[in-house]
C-alpha cells in the first residue's frame, strides 16, 4: 500500500520533494515509464520516513549531558546508538532526520558520533549507570564541531521546558543557569538557531494529509502518466 492514514500518511509536497531529488517530477513524465511505480513507491517511503523523524522527539543534544535527567540520558544514549548505525550504513531507515546533518558534514561521521557517545557514556558512569561501552565504534576525534550560540540557547530552553513538567526537582537545580556548557564535541560560535532545527519544527506543524480515499486516485494518475510516457517512446 502506497499511502497510509493517520500518523503514517504523507502529503503530495513531501512525495514531490523526493521525486525532484531523484531527477524526475511526478507531473512531468520525465521518468522512465517502467520505473514510475518504483520511483513513486520510493518517494512515498522516504517522505513517510521524514514525517516519522519529524514527529519523533529525538535529539542529539548540543548541551552537556550532565544537565539531562535520567530519562533524557537514557534517550540520548539510545538515539545516539541509532544515529551511529545510520551513519555506518547498518540500517536503511532514519536517514533523513535533520539531527544527523552536522555529523554527516564531518570528514569522518562515524568517528564524530562515536566521540559524541563517549561523553554520554562517561556521564552515565559518573551516575552509576552501566551503559555498554563496547557498542561504541572505535575511533575518536579531538576536533570540535562548530555549533551556534542560538542553537545552544534554543535547546536549553527546550530542555528546561521538558524538565519543568517531567522532573521538577531537577528543573529547580538548573533553573538559575542562564547558559549551559556545551557537549564536549561542540565548540560554540556566534549564530542563530540552525536551519535544520527550524525545518524540523515546520514539519511538526505541517499536518496536511491524504485520506485513504484520495490514494487510489493519485495512483491512477501515476499509472496514466506512465502509459502516456510509454506511448511517446513508442
Amino acid at each position: 500500500m502506497l499511502f497510509e492514514t493517520h500518523e503514517n500518511s504523507v502529503t503530495l509536497d513531501e512525495v514531490s520533494e523526493t521525486w525532484y531529488a531523484r531527477g524526475a517530477s511526478p507531473t512531468s513524465g520525465r521518468a522512465y515509464p517502467a520505473h514510475n511505480q518504483a520511483l513513486h513507491s520510493d518517494a512515498v517511503n522516504r517522505a513517510r520516513e521524514r514525517r516519522h523523524w519529524a514527529k519523533c522527539d529525538m535529539r542529539l543534544w548540543t548541551i552537556h549531558p550532565r544537565y539531562l535527567d535520567r530519562q533524557g540520558l537514557l534517550a540520548v544514549w539510545r538515539e545516539g546508538l541509532l544515529a551511529q548505525a545510520v551513519l555506518l550504513g547498518k540500517t536503511k531507515g532514519y536517514r533523513c532526520h535533520p539531527q544527523l546533518i552536522r555529523f554527516r558534514d564531518q570528514r569522518a561521521p562515524d568517528v564524530a558520533i562515536a566521540t559524541y557517545l563517549m561523553a554520554i557514556h562517561m556521564e552515565a558512569l559518573q551516575r552509576g549507570y552501566h551503559f555498554n561501552k563496547s557498542l561504541i565504534q572505535s575511533g575518536r576525534t579531538r576536533k570540535r564541531i562548530p555549533e551556534t550560540h542560538g542553537q545552544l540557547c534554543y535547546e536549553w530552553n527546550h530542555l528546561k521546558s521538558k524538565l519543568q513538567s517531567r522532573s521538577p526537582d531537577e528543573f529547580l537545580e538548573i533553573e538559575h543557569i542562564a547558559e549551559p556548557d556545551p557537549h564536549p564535541l561542540f565548540e560554540i560560535v556566534p549564530g542563530a538557531v540552525r536551519d535544520w532545527e527550524k525545518r524540523s519544527q515546520k514539519q511538526l506543524l505541517h499536518r496536511t494529509q491524504y485520506s485513504r480515499a484520495s490514494a487510489p486516485a493519485l495512483v491512477r494518475s501515476f499509472c496514466a502518466l506512465g502509459m502516456r510516457s510509454q506511448k511517446r517512446q513508442t
